[in-house]
């Protein structure tokens, strides 16, 4: 393609110098970054293969076509996550449903228990179960692949917990959920037993909404009001036994997730 000024004409391969017009290179030239990459493999080696031509021109801006398929709901739906059975699920927050999508569009829905209770975030739990918060009821729900509903209370009244993620595999090997509350200004931690702890935030009124694990094994989050990110560290939860320090007949335990480990300081001094 050429382009014309006046009485002068140039190609892409030139450029202008104050009043003449001089050859660019892929240095000097204003062409995008692939396209100067490219034209300096094809100085260098003398060859283009065909697919790395095609390569290159999609990294320069070749448009290509998207297809978007639409497949109607009629509950509002809000979340949604991949599942371990190769399907879509999602929350419905009107429908008070959680619903679930094949690849082919197929809907199942599977009403709540608990009505009115505005299902928001979903995540694949560590159990091979979907989990998702109840954002007007206070709950958590569990939900299998086979559509059986288990519903957890949270400790804190009105929390509206909205987040939810699989948390990352703890130092015992074991993962929790865990999940935001937006109203009760906390982080949520539930195991795959049902057993829950929150975790207070220090900025009052921060409003923590969205939720991930992080690739530090950490959780990290956002806090809508507060204008902030927010990292957390999961730690084991820790119980000695009654009878001193840690001893070969006073062991520890620790409680990661549902599965509980027990510890002992042996006689050389380390613990097993």
């Amino acid at each position: 393609m050429a382009a014309v000024d006046g009485q002068h004409q140039w190609g892409l391969g030139s450029q202008r110098r104050g009043g003449a017009i001089a050859p660019t290179t892929p240095e000097t030239s204003g062409w995008p970054l692939a396209r100067r990459l490219l034209e300096m493999f094809r100085r260098t080696c003398g060859v283009l293969v065909v697919g790395l031509t095609l390569w290159c021109a999609g990294l320069v801006g070749v448009a290509g076509a998207a297809t978007v398929t639409e497949f109607p709901t009629v509950g509002t739906p809000v979340g949604i996550t991949a599942g371990p059975d190769e399907a879509l699920w999602f929350t419905e927050e009107n429908g008070n449903k959680i619903g679930r999508i094949m690849n082919n569009g197929a809907i199942t829905e599977f009403a709540l228990p608990t009505a009115d209770s505005t299902p928001v975030g979903i995540t694949a739990g560590p159990d091979g179960a979907l989990w998702f918060t109840e954002f007007f009821t206070n709950k958590i729900g569990r939900i299998t692949t086979a559509g059986v509903i288990t519903e957890f209370v949270i400790p804190t009244a009105s929390s509206q917990p909205f987040g939810i993620t699989a948390g990352p595999t703890g130092v015992f090997g074991v993962s929790d959920v865990w999940f935001t509350e937006a109203s009760g200004n906390k982080i949520g931690r539930i195991t795959t037993a049902g057993a829950i702890t929150e975790f207070a935030l220090p900025t009052a009124g921060s409003n923590p909404s969205g939720i991930t694990a992080g690739p530090d094994g950490a959780l990290w989050f956002t806090e809508a009001s507060g204008n902030k990110i927010g990292r957390l560290v999961p730690d084991p939860v820790w119980t000695e036994v009654p009878g001193g320090g840690l001893t070969l007949s006073s062991p520890a335990v620790a409680l990661e997730g549902s599965t509980l480990r027990l510890f002992v300081r042996g006689i050389d001094s380390r613990i097993y």
